[in-house]
C-alpha cells in the first residue's frame, strides 16, 4: 500500500518495515497546501496519516483534494481539542492518545474517533542492581509548571532524587536506564510520553492518577503505581524502599508489556485496522472550506499563526452562519480593527439577525466590553435572556455581565478551554472560567467571583494550581470556614505542598472544634479522602511548619 506519513519518522519507518511504499513528509509550520506537496513528490497515497506536531505547527490545506483514507493523530488532545474538533472534520477519522477524549471529541461532532496511545521503544532490560539512582526525573522546570517544580523539590530534598534537565532525545532512554523509579507529572493528569519512556527501560513509574486511561495500558499495582497527592506519593516511595524486589518485579512487568503491546509497530498495525473500518467521513467542497476557515480563525486568535490575519478574516467573512459571525467578531478584536468591530456589534444589535444565537450574543457582548461599550454589552446579554433562553440575571456593571455569561456558559458545559492562554483585558472570554477571570480583573475583591472560580476549578482536571490560588484568596476573607479549609488542605496535597496542606488541615480542624463541628469535620475528611490519609494526619496530631521534614 502507498502510505504518506506527515511529521513522524518512527511511524514512517514502521510502515516501511511492514513492506509498504511510504512517503515520509516533514511539513513546515504554517498554512501548507498538502495536495501541492504530494504532487511535487509525484506520490498518490492510498492512506494518509498526519501526526500532530507539538510547538510551531503546520495546518494542511487541500486535504479534500486527496482521494484516499485520511487520518489525523491528535497527540496533545487534552490541550488542543479546541481546534482539533474542527480540523479533524477534514479527515476520515481522528486518533487520540487519550482514551477518555474519544467520547468528548465525538460530542464535538467528529464522526469517527479512535484511541491510539503513544508508544515506547524496544530496549534491553537492565537489572536495577546495575543502575545508579533509586529515583530520577527528566524534564524542564519553569514558572509555568509549579507542580512539577514542587514534585522535584520534594523528591530531591527528602529522597535524594536525581534530576536531569535539557537531555537530548538521543540520550533520553540511556539516562532513564540509570534510574530505578520515575515519579511522573503531567499537565492535566493525562497519559504522557514519560510513562512510556520509563516503562520502556524497565523503570517503575509512579504515575499521577488521571481517570481510567492508564488501566488500558498498564495494570496499576502490578506494572505501575498511581498517586493522587503528595501523601500517596510518599506512601509509594516508602513501600519501594522497603520492598525493592517487588518494585523491580513491577517495573519488569511493565517493560515486558511495552515490548509486547506498546511499540511503534503495534501502533502502525492498529492504524491499518482503523483505516480499514473508518469509511469516508472527511468533509469536501464548501464544508471543507468552512472547517478550514474556522480552524485558522481559532489558531490566529490564539496566536498560533502569524502573517495571515487579513486573509483569515476574509475567509471567515465569506460565511454568514452564526458560528462564523462570532469568529469574525473575535478576529476583528485580535486584528485590532476597533472601529470595524464597533460598527459590526452595533449592526448586529440593531438588525433582526442572530437574536437567538448564543455564540453571536456572547461574542458580541465580550467584544463590546472590550471596547468599553457597557450599554451594548448589556444589550447582547438581555437579548440572550429574551430571545436566547437564558435565565434572567441582572447585569449593571462589567463584572455583572461577565458573571452572567459565566453562568450561561456553565449551564451549556463550556467550562474551560485547556491549552489556551487567557489574559484579562487582552483575550476575549469564551468559557465560564475565562468569564470569571475577566470579572475578577474588574472586581478583585468580589467574593461572589472567587466562590464561582473555586467551584469551577474544583470540577476541572488539572486545575489544582488555579484552585489553590482562588481558594487561598477566599479563605483570607472567610477564615472560620472550616469546610473551605478542608478543601484547601486537599488541594495543597494534590499540588505537592505537604507542609502547607498540613497547616491548612490543622487550622480547619481547630475551626471545626471551635464551632462544635468536629464530627462533621471528620466525616467531610473521609468523603474527600476515603483512603483515610488526611484523617490519620489529624488523629495522630501531626504538626508541621515551613521548613520541617515531610513524613
Amino acid at each position: 500500500m502507498r502510505i504518506c506519513i506527515v511529521n513522524n519518522t518512527y511511524l514512517a519507518d514502521a510502515f516501511s518495515a511492514m513492506g509498504h511504499d511510504v512517503l515520509g513528509l516533514r511539513v513546515q509550520p504554517g498554512i501548507q497546501n498538502i495536495a501541492a506537496l504530494l504532487a511535487e513528490h509525484d506520490f498518490q497515497p492510498e492512506l494518509f496519516v498526519e501526526v500532530e506536531v507539538l510547538g510551531a505547527r503546520p495546518v494542511l490545506n487541500g486535504l479534500d483534494e486527496i482521494a484516499c483514507t485520511k487520518l489525523f493523530w491528535s497527540v496533545d488532545t487534552h490541550l488542543n481539542a479546541w481546534w482539533h474538533a474542527d480540523y479533524g472534520r477534514l479527515f476520515d477519522a481522528v486518533l487520540t492518545t487519550q482514551q477518555h477524549w474519544v467520547q468528548r471529541l465525538e460530542a464535538c461532532g467528529l464522526p469517527r474517533v479512535y484511541w491510539l496511545p503513544w508508544f515506547g521503544v524496544r530496549r534491553p532490560y537492565r537489572p536495577w542492581q546495575e543502575r545508579r539512582h533509586t529515583f530520577g526525573f527528566i524534564g524542564r522546570l519553569s514558572g509555568y509548571r509549579p507542580v512539577r517544580r514542587r514534585l522535584v523539590d520534594y523528591m530531591t530534598t527528602h529522597h535524594g532524587m536525581a534530576f536531569y534537565e535539557n537531555i537530548p532525545y538521543a540520550e533520553l532512554h540511556d539516562t532513564y536506564a540509570r534510574v530505578c523509579v520515575i515519579p511522573n507529572e503531567s499537565i492535566l493528569a493525562e497519559v504522557n510520553f514519560r510513562l512510556f519512556e520509563g516503562a520502556s527501560v524497565g523503570s517503575l513509574v509512579l504515575n499521577q492518577r488521571g481517570g481510567t486511561d492508564i488501566a488500558g495500558l498498564f495494570e496499576p499495582g502490578k506494572e505501575v503505581l498511581e498517586y493522587g497527592d503528595v501523601l500517596e506519593l510518599e506512601e509509594h516511595v516508602r513501600y519501594v524502599k522497603r520492598h525493592p524486589e517487588v518494585a523491580e518485579a513491577m517495573a519488569h512487568a511493565a517493560w515486558e508489556r511495552v515490548q509486547r503491546e506498546h511499540l511503534v509497530e503495534h501502533r502502525a498495525q492498529r492504524i491499518m485496522e482503523y483505516a480499514a473500518q473508518c469509511g469516508q467521513n472527511g468533509v469536501t467542497g464548501e464544508d471543507a472550506a468552512w472547517h478550514m476557515a474556522s480552524t485558522l480563525s481559532m489558531l490566529w486568535e490564539a496566536e498560533y499563526l502569524r502573517g495571515n490575519g487579513e486573509r483569515i478574516l476574509q475567509l471567515a467573512k465569506g460565511f454568514e452562519d452564526e458560528q462564523m459571525v462570532a469568529r469574525t467578531l473575535r478576529l476583528e478584536w485580535s486584528l485590532e480593527k476597533r472601529e470595524d468591530l464597533r460598527e459590526l456589534c452595533a449592526w448586529l444589535m440593531d438588525s433582526g439577525d442572530y437574536h437567538q444565537s448564543f455564540v453571536v450574543n456572547f461574542a458580541g457582548s465580550m467584544c463590546a466590553l472590550a471596547l468599553g461599550e457597557l450599554g451594548l454589552a448589556k444589550g447582547f446579554w438581555y437579548r440572550q435572556v429574551t430571545d436566547g433562553g437564558a435565565s434572567f440575571l441582572k447585569a449593571e456593571t462589567p463584572c455583572d455581565v461577565y458573571m452572567a455569561w459565566a453562568r450561561e456558559c456553565r449551564k451549556r458545559g463550556l467550562l474551560f478551554r485547556p491549552g489556551l492562554r487567557f489574559v484579562p483585558g487582552q483575550s476575549l472570554p469564551e468559557a465560564a472560567v475565562e468569564c470569571c477571570l475577566a470579572a475578577s480583573a474588574c472586581a478583585p475583591e468580589d467574593t461572589r467571583v472567587m466562590k464561582q472560580l473555586v467551584s469551577l476549578c474544583g470540577a476541572l482536571e488539572g486545575a489544582g494550581e488555579h484552585h489553590l490560588g482562588f481558594a487561598s484568596a477566599l479563605s483570607l476573607r472567610e477564615p472560620d470556614n472550616w469546610r473551605l479549609g478542608v478543601d484547601l488542605a486537599r488541594v495543597n496535597f494534590e499540588v505537592m505542598r505537604y507542609e502547607s496542606g498540613v497547616e491548612e488541615l490543622r487550622l480547619a480542624h481547630e475551626s471545626a472544634v471551635k464551632h462544635q463541628r468536629e464530627e462533621s469535620f471528620f466525616k467531610m475528611l473521609m468523603r474527600r479522602d476515603p483512603s483515610g490519609r488526611t484523617l490519620r494526619l489529624v488523629r495522630e496530631g501531626v504538626r508541621a511548619s515551613v521548613g520541617s521534614d515531610a513524613p
